[in-house]
């Protein structure tokens, strides 16, 4: 019921995008290469389209192993994007009434189905809906999920209920947003430790069994612990290639301090908990980052039932009412004292940005105390006595009402785009993959945000958004682009002519026909052409390959140095980040025998030996051969591909495959198959 809003919305023609940043700059395009790529040449386990190459498995936030995501790349790349949004959101309302009434289990059906639903529209989901962060909602919808079965893992000792935990978390971290699982298993210890020292009486008669035997503090243990071992064996492809990828990421550029607080809230945007249309909401902008205004709203009315929670069980309501205001001050980042000492302190809490995410945690507790409110006082009272009967269901039909409208807010038909609009025509595609062709690559100007949508026209693009980057990319491309070299990028776009360009093989630049700034920057650039849809087409007139010998190599570890020294460097000297057995240029020839996503390999010919650096973005997972032996492989310009060969023919492969992907499916898969056997036969037998 309370995805109909959204459901009607997309009778309306199109596709939601939100307020257009994350759903159509990101999401949406990338989806539509993995597709395209599948289609062609398989699992796309590395994206060629995007800033010279990104991971895509690896970089964790498509979800690439998530099974509804699978399906939908497979069928329908854009329409099925936007369905999940739909689905996760019902199935985020059941987890939430779930949850409410496992945590207390007098609560009536309906009362828990009501709280379910309110969750669906409190400003943790639909500020992150409006951004369109497919993947956040994605993990989002699991959350209440994992916490019900971790909490009748406490109260009743059935393992099955480990079965079910861990699986919920596998789903989640497989969802492809880390951040969320963090907070969710944060928040899952401290209302565990509140279930285990202020407890609701167990579900039945302590057995025999080890577990039964044992105090709540072991079997919250063995919930949290046991949860987090079999969703890491389950999840073992994704982890893996993530572990080898991340300490090379260009968040290493921050401190855990600058990434923990950056876009920081102010306290006043708080005050969107009670009214979003005043003190927040689609069109209020108090601080610099807006999207965030919108994550504390939970209305008024359960504002009221979470006091009446407190009033009802006061010693384990004020416990959760310690863990919420926990949150909240996390919530405020930079503008509170809590999260700067601990993001320096405890692993994890300096690992994410926008802290204001925190708010998820403090609005899952106030579901919880709503269902201490909604549940009633056992004792001295029966919950049929007097106001407890009807009062907080009625405030809880209010209180659902004002989120419904709410969320309705977020469903303006300007939050819809038309199909034809998402990507380029297939004209324009045909057009520009034949002028920039597979030896270069095209820049987009800003403001122009098309940054992604190379990829699903085959056409690779200089830029990116949201790309998993490594922090040598980063340095290396800010400065060559002339921006601040310990920038944490999010987005790299063309303002105007640069060596990031040249060194990048770009061929052609893609601008906006009223784009006045590029039009004076790129004056130099004839027009070459024009998209249907008016965007202008504009012609290096001296672009390099993605695939050269350079006439002269310099050594040069040091990375500062390095990128120094490129600045002044001549445009045929290239820079590497260690020696190899040849590190000088010759002429020699160089013919394509491959191109493919993640295997290029080049056929080279020449009386002496070489360098030959391939424009493709350095990460790791690419391996480097030379008639099929490996060879050490140097960083070219801080960000490229380079091997020395020696006087003859030979041919050099370069192959991507990341950590544990040869091996790693097999144990995941089996272990798959044994949890769900395990919880189809637990389903099928009585508890004992």
């Amino acid at each position: 019921m309370v995805a109909l809003p959204a459901a009607f919305s997309a009778l309306n023609g199109g596709i939601y995008t939100g307020n257009g940043t994350d759903m159509y700059s990101y999401q949406l395009p990338m989806r539509l290469a993995l597709a395209a790529q599948w289609a062609s040449d398989g699992f796309p386990l590395w994206n060629p389209w995007l800033l010279g190459g990104v991971p895509t498995l690896a970089g964790w936030q498509l979800g690439l192993l998530y099974p509804p995501n699978l399906l939908a790349v497979v069928i329908a790349p854009l329409h099925g994007t936007e369905a999940l949004v739909w689905l996760h959101l019902a199935w985020l309302a059941a987890g939430g009434a779930v949850v409410a009434q496992i945590w207390r289990p007098g609560l009536r059906w309906w009362q828990a189905a009501t709280i379910g639903a309110w969750l669906a529209t409190t400003g943790p989901t639909w500020g992150h809906i409006w951004a369109g962060h497919v993947s956040l909602i994605q993990a989002w919808a699991w959350w209440p999920w994992l916490w019900a079965a971790a909490i009748r893992l406490v109260d009743r000792r059935q393992l099955a209920d480990l079965g079910w935990a861990a699986t919920a978390l596998a789903l989640q971290v497989l969802a492809g947003h880390p951040q969320i699982t963090f907070y969710c298993l944060v928040g899952l210890c401290l209302v565990l430790a509140v279930r285990v020292y202020q407890p609701v009486t167990r579900q039945q008669t302590p057995s025999g069994r080890w577990l039964d035997r044992q105090p709540g503090s072991v079997a919250a243990v063995v919930a949290v612990a046991g949860a987090v071992g079999v969703a890491a064996v389950l999840t073992l492809p994704q982890w893996l290639a993530t572990l080898e990828l991340a300490p090379a990421l260009n968040r290493a550029l921050s401190t855990p301090f600058e990434i923990a607080t950056a876009y920081s809230t102010p306290a006043r945007s708080l005050w969107s908990a009670v009214d979003p249309v005043h003190f927040g909401g689609v069109g209020s902008h108090k601080a610099d980052f807006s999207y965030h205004e919108t994550l504390a709203f939970v209305g008024p009315v359960w504002l009221a039932l979470a006091a009446i929670g407190v009033w009802t069980a006061p010693r384990r309501a004020l416990f959760l009412l310690v863990v919420a205001a926990f949150a909240v001050i996390l919530a405020l980042g930079s503008y509170g004292g809590l999260l700067p000492v601990l993001a320096d302190a405890i692993p994890g809490f300096g690992s994410f940005r926008v802290p204001s995410r925190w708010l998820a945690l403090a609005t899952v507790i106030l579901g919880l105390l709503a269902a201490e409110a909604l549940a009633g006082r056992q004792q001295p009272a029966p919950a049929s006595a007097g106001w407890l009967s009807w009062g907080p269901s009625s405030l809880a039909i209010i209180g659902l009402a004002h989120g419904l409208a709410f969320a309705v807010t977020h469903l303006p038909a300007t939050a819809r785009t038309p199909s034809a609009r998402l990507h380029w025509a297939a004209d324009d595609a045909t057009a520009l993959a034949k002028w920039v062709g597979p030896a270069h690559r095209l820049a987009t100007a800003a403001p122009l945000r098309q940054t992604n949508w190379g990829g699903a026209g085959q056409v690779a693009v200089a830029g990116g958004y949201e790309p998993a980057i490594t922090a040598q990319t980063n340095y290396f491309a800010n400065r060559l682009a002339g921006r601040s070299v310990d920038g944490y990028a999010v987005m790299f776009q063309t303002k105007q002519p640069s060596p990031w360009l040249d060194r990048m093989a770009v061929s052609h630049c893609l601008a906006d026909s009223q784009d006045g700034a590029a039009a004076r920057s790129f004056a130099a650039w004839p027009i070459v052409g024009r998209t249907t849809t008016g965007s202008v087409v504009r012609g290096n007139p001296r672009p390099r390959l993605r695939w050269e010998v350079p006439l002269a190599v310099v050594v040069q570890p040091n990375a500062a140095a390095a990128v120094a020294a490129l600045a002044n460097a001549e445009a045929t000297t290239v820079i590497l980040d260690r020696p190899l057995v040849h590190t000088h240029g010759a002429q020699i020839e160089l013919h394509v025998v491959t191109d493919r996503p993640a295997h290029v390999a080049l056929r080279t010919s020449g009386q002496a030996a070489a360098v030959v650096v391939l424009r493709d973005a350095w990460a790791p997972g690419w391996h480097a051969f030379v008639d099929g032996t490996i060879v050490e492989m140097a960083i070219a310009d801080g960000m490229f591909r380079a091997v020395s060969v020696p006087a003859g023919t030979h041919t050099v492969d370069w192959r991507y495959q990341p950590l544990g992907w040869s091996w790693s499916l097999w144990p995941a898969g089996l272990a798959w198959l044994a949890v769900i056997g395990w919880l189809w036969r637990s389903r099928r037998s009585k508890p004992s």
